[in-house]
């Protein structure tokens, strides 16, 4: 134990208290639970100042001198501590300990581990586990100091050094949370935390966060693809978990430097979460995925027409990077309650790729309708995806949409709706105040999967604005700008001798459709093409703006449908088309003006 030298300043005999001398003394407090009641930094300091450590908490270690104690920490806690308040050890020193001190405090130094320690006398059971408790030779448990159940992967000897499996240490960090919820802390490093033999499992666990500034956890080069369907692979499973919060993570599936089976999928993600609720993922960074970059689903239970499946609630990512993983970037399959927002999601299948290689697939598996809902796509940036689409809905048919105000470019398509064949139509579903730049085709809808399109600016893209197929019924299509599409603003139906599938019936009103032509489709390419399915179909077409601009080397022609129906244009205006005397062929109407018409117009 270390002395000062001068027994002045304290009270002796104090059976091992702090107290503190003269008129204002206070009530004696043991010297442990001082030091937890200043917390994990607040101590360490406390002992780094008893023990000459400079400025720092993890500094350098200097000599303990007279002077250094008894004057440096005497002028900051003056008649505070007593002579024997801490003794420093390492680890080593502190296992072979027989006899420890009741209410000593034993400063751990070994580096990346430091902090303190008190034996618990009353605990003959615990295990070691490296990092908050420590058993001895003979048998002394020694629990470290810790403030607001923060535990740091540094003590059970996470290294970060990309060379060292750390998956051990930092599950053992991670299990060593009490019940009640903690948080565990990564510090960053200048490499990264290397995964080999597993990755970091959370299983019945509730209240823990996992925060980091940047941190990564990456699987090394070479670590085989396990093919099952356990998940325990991904880079972190959650699996029935509650009030999760992951922040400033770089998770890492390392597929450019490992090789995926060719068959089935392995299902192992960046990160995977099955049946949770309330879960948050912020500010992380999701890549190279070995399936996908975040997996959301849920536990099944029986068949499909008379089981139940318990799917995860309230995800929410947001502010995340997710990229090139193998299968898609997010696959949302068995959710009440998932929004993705404020992300970048991009180049999905563009290593090793498998289908359907999305940014974002939410696709509830087949027979399992309304398994997916309640689903939000708000401010995110989803571009260069591989698979045919760079955000689809699928699958089983999902409830409760809304994709709003995201960046949509540079996909083949790039907002897909087609359930499968067999299932039930989507229900509440709104596309608003998107930008469809750059693909092939904006969007593409099939059946009456959407309600309302509204808002959108859809422009460059290589062929189609909007394309729709099979038996379109009731959507609106409101208050949108279609610029630039190489071939049409809107599509739909198919140019067929059959018509079963076509557009039963369609309202466009108040949208705006600008120089939708290009050279391949300098005499076919229109503002809209509708082919109908028979005489009762409906297509109502009401307020719209269509013009070229003045120097368009190429002109688009007006709506143009396939057959008489009941069609109806009213209080359109039209300008420079390529027939300025048809800018709404087969519709009739009232109050529609086509400048430069020659012939009056419906």
């Amino acid at each position: 134990m270390f002395e000062n030298g001068n027994k002045n300043d304290t009270q002796s005999g104090n059976g091992g208290n702090i107290s503190v001398s003269g008129p204002e003394a206070g009530p004696k407090l043991s010297r442990r639970k001082l030091l937890a009641s200043l917390g994990v930094a607040g101590a360490a300091a406390v002992t780094a100042e008893m023990l000459g450590m400079g400025g720092s908490v993890f500094g350098e270690t200097g000599g303990v001198t007279d002077d250094v104690y008894g004057n440096r920490l005497r002028k900051r806690l003056p008649g505070l501590l007593n002579t024997s308040l801490v003794i420093s050890v390492t680890i080593a020193e502190l296992r072979q300990m027989t006899v420890p001190e009741t209410d000593d405090v034993y400063y751990v130094s070994d580096p990346g581990k430091e902090g303190c320690f008190y034996y618990d006398s009353a605990d003959s059971a615990s295990p070691d586990n490296t990092g908050t408790v420590l058993v001895s030779a003979g048998g002394a448990r020694f629990k470290r100091i810790v403030a607001g159940n923060e535990v740091n992967v540094s003590w059970f000897g996470a290294a970060g050094n990309g060379t060292a499996d750390d998956a051990p240490a930092i599950q053992a960090a991670l299990d060593a949370i009490p019940p009640g919820g903690g948080t565990l802390i990564i510090p960053p490093t200048a490499s990264f935390y290397a995964m080999e033999s597993r990755g970091i499992t959370m299983e019945n666990r509730n209240h823990i966060a996992i925060v980091s500034s940047g941190a990564t956890l990456k699987f090394k080069n070479g670590t085989p693809d396990i093919q099952n369907r356990d998940m325990k692979h991904s880079n972190m499973l959650l699996k029935n978990c509650r009030h999760i919060r992951l922040e400033g993570l770089v998770l890492h599936g390392n597929l450019s430097g490992r090789q995926a089976r060719s068959g089935a999928e392995s299902f192992h993600s960046c990160l995977s979460i099955i049946k949770c609720e309330d879960v948050q993922i912020r500010h992380c960074t999701l890549t190279e995925g070995m399936t996908d970059g975040i997996y959301v689903g849920g536990i099944y239970s029986g068949p499909a027409s008379t089981g139940t499946v318990a799917v995860s609630k309230q995800i929410l990512i947001d502010f995340c990077i997710l990229t090139f993983c193998r299968r898609n970037n997010i696959s949302i399959v068995a959710a009440d309650g998932v929004t993705v927002s404020n992300c970048r999601i991009s180049d999905a299948g563009k290593i090793q790729g498998t289908a359907p290689r999305a940014g974002v697939d939410v696709e509830p598996n087949k027979g399992w309708y309304g398994s997916c809902q309640n689903i939000v796509l708000r401010n995110n940036t989803i571009e260069n995806n591989e698979g045919t689409y760079g955000v689809t809905f699928g699958g089983s048919g999902n409830k409760n949409v809304l994709v709003d105000g995201n960046r949509i470019i540079g996909n083949k398509t790039g907002l897909n709706f087609n359930n499968n064949a067999d299932a039930e139509d989507n229900t509440n579903v709104l596309v608003t105040n998107n930008t469809f730049s750059q693909n092939i085709t904006g969007m593409r809808m099939v059946r009456k999967n959407v309600d309302a399109i509204r808002g959108n600016l859809f422009c460059d893209n290589a062929s189609v604005g909007l394309t729709m197929f099979t038996l379109i019924d009731g959507v609106s299509i409101t208050n949108n700008k279609f610029i630039r599409n190489a071939s049409y603003g809107i599509s739909g139906g198919y140019p067929a001798a059959t018509s079963e599938n076509n557009i039963l019936s369609v309202i466009i009103s108040d949208n705006v459709f600008q120089d939708n032509v290009s050279e391949s489709t300098a005499s076919s390419g229109t503002s809209v093409r509708l082919y109908m399915r028979d005489e009762t179909s409906v297509a109502i077409f009401n307020n719209n703006t269509q013009f070229n601009s003045p120097d368009a080397l190429y002109k688009m022609k007006g709506v143009l449908i396939d057959k008489n129906c009941n069609a109806r244009a009213s209080g359109n205006t039209s300008w420079n088309l390529y027939d300025n005397n048809k800018p709404h062929d087969r519709f009739a109407g009232a109050g529609n003006y086509a400048v430069g018409a020659t012939v009056p117009t419906p």
